[in-house]
């Protein structure tokens, strides 16, 4: 039962249908919002890969919903910078961010200039995301503590909360894993949770979060955003998620460890690394090509 004026809002979730059979794409479709609908929740940011068709997938989510669900719906598009950064941008205009040609195209501007590309465009917002993730798409990882704290600053948004290390959590809780990667497991908990040293000293900061779940059975987590007003449009939902002052909480989503579920989590990583890499090196041809975005 949904609590009077409180959001339950997923800010970081990809549907994964690109690249799918319509069979298998429906299927995926129809699990996706039957999880939304046990997990109650009010608002859902779709942040698809910039190489993963994130406006098909969008519309194709939007096609999708139940006519028995309000659940609002916001593009978000999880961009991959020239030294493999990813960043989020979006827009409430639907056809204003799916037109960004410049920025959406993977390895082809510096991190810098897509920051100063948002911040120039008042129809545009970013979110510095999983600072801490393990591979170099974190920024951390990939430039440093320091030019971390001066980007979150300049974009004035952050992801503290990603629930992407799910599964991988529940191994180290059962010490399978715990000799294999060390001093690792920190960042994966400060994936989880960024550290309040990285952002306390900055003012001004919208702190958000999201499952960043790829497939069905990850969507769960959430925050939960206590609002002033009833939330009765797309665009009172849109005005709402930016406003600092709200309060809110991040409800954690608990599992219990499934290993096909992890293994398919593990591949669907793996491919992305393979699409990412494919991209990189044969650019050209990849981005031309109209069936890839």
């Amino acid at each position: 039962m949904k609590e009077e004026n409180k959001l339950k809002i997923d800010r970081h979730f990809h549907p994964n249908i690109a690249y799918r059979t319509k069979r298998s794409k429906q299927k995926r479709l129809n699990s996706i919002w039957n999880r939304i609908r046990q997990v109650e929740l009010d608002g859902v940011l779709v942040c698809e890969h910039a190489f993963k068709k994130p406006k098909y997938s969008f519309i194709q989510m939007l096609k999708a919903r139940p006519t028995s669900l309000d659940t609002f719906l916001i593009p978000w598009i999880e961009l991959l910078s020239k030294e493999g950064i990813d960043v989020i941008v979006y827009s409430k205009d639907i056809n204003y961010i799916y037109n960004q040609k410049g920025l959406l195209e993977p390895w082809s501007l510096k991190f810098d200039e897509i920051i100063k590309k948002i911040n120039l465009d008042e129809k545009l917002f970013g979110i510095i995301v999983h600072p801490y993730v393990l591979s170099s798409t974190g920024i951390i990882k990939n430039k440093g503590k320091k030019y971390a704290k001066e980007n979150i600053k300049k974009l004035g948004s952050l992801e503290v909360y990603n629930h992407s290390y799910v599964h991988l959590e529940k191994l180290i809780w059962y010490n399978f894993i715990d000799n294999l990667i060390g001093h690792r497991i920190n960042w994966i908990k400060w994936t989880r949770r960024v550290p309040e040293s990285i952002y306390n000293s900055l003012d001004d900061i919208l702190l958000t979060g999201g499952s960043d779940a790829h497939h069905p059975w990850e969507i769960g987590s959430h925050l939960k955003l206590k609002v002033d007003n009833q939330i009765n449009s797309y665009d009172d939902f849109f005005d709402c998620i930016h406003k600092s002052e709200y309060t809110w909480k991040f409800i954690k989503k608990s599992i219990d460890f499934n290993a096909l579920q992890f293994v398919r989590s593990m591949l669907t990583v793996f491919r992305e690394k393979i699409i990412k890499c494919w991209l990189k090196y044969t650019k050209l041809f990849f981005w031309q090509n109209k069936k890839y975005h």
